[in-house]
């Protein structure tokens, strides 16, 4: 009998989810929610455009790939949060963050960061992207220090709670009831209402740090187009042969 209970439970978890406390998120925090996916669309709306402008060389496409998977997983990391998985919603958040990264770091010309991820590929080491900015953040006239000294302790806080630390082993007590009951699966607690709060508004700060990375990365890559064309004409001008004045011409048959 007691076996079957959980082998309800488990396939209702795995199945559904836990509907339930998704509803709670959304019946708190409606507002914010409505916030969130009005600025997000709006984000996605200029990223379009600028996927549109920037897609012809395999640099453009790789940023503009690193910005669609930020999208995705701050998008993935939000539907998460608000089921009731907190820490599984946190690795994602970390993605998110990376992805902006590798977004600025690979648009640069004058830095070698595209050639070397294309040419180290999975061995290259994405969870430093962060402090390779940091590093080179003078070259970045539309980052702003402090914003991104600040983005690198979110992420070093979403790194550390990643593992199997004290806040995680935490994570699924709830604490509204008086016997310390633990939680399988996703989690709604009263008494957290203010940090899930806090949480959600850091959602929509993050929008911001997207429409930010947009304006950037679209000066960049028009930076990096006239250069390409410059180039280009430079090339062609190289390779441009003026032909020879012959004068009139000779007459080779037998006289």
């Amino acid at each position: 009998m007691e076996f079957q209970k959980i082998e309800s439970m488990l396939e209702y978890l795995i199945k559904t989810g836990n509907p339930e406390i998704r509803e709670k998120f959304i019946e708190e925090f409606k507002e914010e929610i409505k916030v969130f996916i009005k600025n997000l669309s709006k984000a996605i709306i200029l990223y379009k455009k600028f996927e549109s402008q920037f897609r012809e060389t395999q640099q453009e496409q790789l940023v503009s790939l690193f910005v669609f998977n930020s999208f995705n997983n701050l998008i993935n990391s939000f539907h998460l949060f608000i089921s009731g998985y907190s820490n599984a919603s946190g690795n994602l958040n970390r993605q998110f963050i990376e992805s902006i990264a590798m977004a600025i770091l690979t648009a640069k010309n004058e830095l070698d960061f595209f050639d070397r991820f294309m040419n180290e590929g999975n061995k290259f080491p994405v969870h430093k992207s962060l402090n390779y900015v940091k590093r080179n953040i003078k070259h970045y006239k539309t980052l702003i220090k402090e914003n991104w000294e600040n983005l690198i302790k979110i992420h070093k806080s979403y790194n550390d709670h990643s593992h199997s630390s004290a806040f995680t082993l935490a994570t699924p007590f709830d604490h509204d009831r008086k016997d310390g009951s633990v939680i399988l699966g996703p989690i709604f607690v009263e008494l957290r209402k203010s940090l899930y709060k806090k949480e959600i508004l850091s959602y929509i700060q993050s929008i911001d740090t997207i429409l930010n990375l947009l304006e950037g990365l679209e000066i960049e890559m028009n930076l990096n187009k006239q250069v390409n064309q410059s180039v280009n004409r430079s090339l062609a001008r190289d390779r441009k042969i003026d032909k020879p004045d012959t004068g009139r011409a000779i007459d080779c048959r037998a006289k």
